[in-house]
């Protein structure tokens, strides 16, 4: 939900604003940044679980091996654990910088949460290529 929140949410925020904006007042470059890494991010695992869920409407399939279209889904899921670093930055900086308000730093800082609680989901049913 948290996820959902930041891929439809803040590009209706963004339209919404952007009509009450003060003249010559923009958000700064780094803001717009950080604001795109999260919707990235955010779009890159609800689209990856999304996926994931066509091999499993067949019981059978994922009983006799990893489908094909799974298999290939495991191998980006670096590219999460990437993301998720990314964003993890981006958060440090959105505190450090003050940007946006207290609540869209809190709403910045849960979509983070939850990007690492998804990526310890992933980590829990070994479904990340650690290697030990």
């Amino acid at each position: 939900a948290v996820l959902w929140s930041a891929i439809v949410g803040w590009p209706l925020l963004r339209i919404v604003t952007r009509k009450y904006r003060v003249a010559g007042e923009m958000p700064s470059r780094a803001s717009r940044m950080a604001s795109w890494m999260a919707w990235i991010c955010s779009l890159s695992f609800v689209v990856w679980f999304g996926l994931c869920l066509i091999p499993m409407k067949d019981p059978q399939e994922i009983v006799y091996g990893v489908p094909p279209l799974l298999a290939e889904l495991l191998r980006i899921t670096p590219a999460l654990v990437a993301l998720t670093a990314g964003l993890l930055g981006c958060t440090i900086l959105a505190w450090g910088g003050r940007y946006w308000s207290l609540l869209g730093r809190l709403h910045y800082t849960c979509v983070l949460l939850s990007s690492i609680g998804l990526l310890w989901f992933l980590f829990h049913w070994n479904l990340l290529p650690v290697q030990a």
